[in-house]
């Protein structure tokens, strides 16, 4: 029996002794599994407290709403505790074979889109611009006087994140509408296809013809999923992020007091602006 069995069968019985604990401990999110990196310690801390095994420490990380991930250090026995998840670990840390570390494998808030702000989403998706970091009122899932778009710093490392899921999420009071694609391998733009969907509220949209289907979208119309354009009256949208007026002959729908507005189907079927679509109080991306 080798030395890399061992390990494995032993973080897999570490991980259910978490479990049994932190449901002892009262933490309020039980059901989130934590995922063992041998060898590897986090160099992003909120908290060091010292724990008598990694059992304990996890389960304290599991206990304490804001940890998400946590380092145990096998010769000092510290339990560093740290904010970010799974996904965001690997950018986080460096190799340490006196150390395991514990990460809940969580959807992680990336992006937070504002409306009537007058500043372009897909820009401050694609680019950071004109955006924040640390607001923690545009860290919010519902309407706040937030007046930024917010975007986690981890995006700029997307590269080296290994992301497996993206999902985007349109909220109106509570979530409304969402798509969830596969991340594996993608980059900030090319995830928001619709080969790469993996599930959605709406039940065809992986299947329908739908010629815009991107960030980029057409014009000021970004993250876009559209049917093809017939005329304005016709005009037919899944997801719609208007940025502005088109230049030109603009369509009725666009003429709006302020920008962006975030339009999302609120059936089954693509809507119309004008019917069978809402306006949302925001929209969100998620990682994990």
């Amino acid at each position: 029996m080798n030395m890399a069995f061992l390990k494995r069968k032993q973080n897999q019985l570490i991980a259910f002794f978490i479990m049994l604990f932190s449901h002892n401990c009262g933490a309020e999110n039980t059901e989130n599994t934590f995922v063992a990196t041998p060898d590897f310690a986090l160099t992003m801390s909120f908290k060091t407290v010292t724990s008598s095994s990694k059992v304990r420490c996890v389960g304290a990380c599991a206990a304490d709403q804001k940890c998400l991930s946590a380092t145990y250090m096998l010769s000092t026995k510290q339990c560093l505790m740290s904010e970010l998840p799974l996904v965001a670990t690997a950018a986080s840390g460096t190799p340490n074979n006196d150390a395991v570390t514990y990460s809940m494998d969580e959807w992680l808030l990336v992006f937070r889109a504002t409306p009537g702000i007058f500043v372009d989403a897909q820009i401050a998706w694609l680019n950071g611009s004109n955006v924040t970091t640390s607001d923690v009122t545009c860290q919010v899932l519902s309407a706040t006087e937030c007046a930024h778009h917010y975007r986690h710093p981890v995006v700029n490392l997307w590269n080296v994140l290994g992301v497996k899921q993206v999902k985007l999420v349109f909220f109106k009071g509570q979530q409304q509408k969402y798509i969830i694609f596969d991340g594996i391998g993608s980059d900030i733009s090319n995830w928001f296809k619709q080969s790469r969907v993996l599930n959605s509220s709406w039940s065809n949209l992986a299947s329908d013809t739908l010629p815009f289907f991107s960030i980029e979208g057409d014009f000021e119309r970004n993250f876009l999923t559209s049917y093809p354009y017939d005329s304005c009256e016709s005009d037919t949208f899944y997801t719609l992020v208007l940025e502005g007026r088109t230049a030109g002959n603009r369509c009725s729908y666009e003429d709006l007091a302020t920008y962006p507005q975030f339009f999302f189907a609120t059936g089954d079927k693509p809507g119309k602006p004008m019917l069978g679509m809402a306006l949302a109080d925001l929209f969100a991306i998620f990682i994990k």
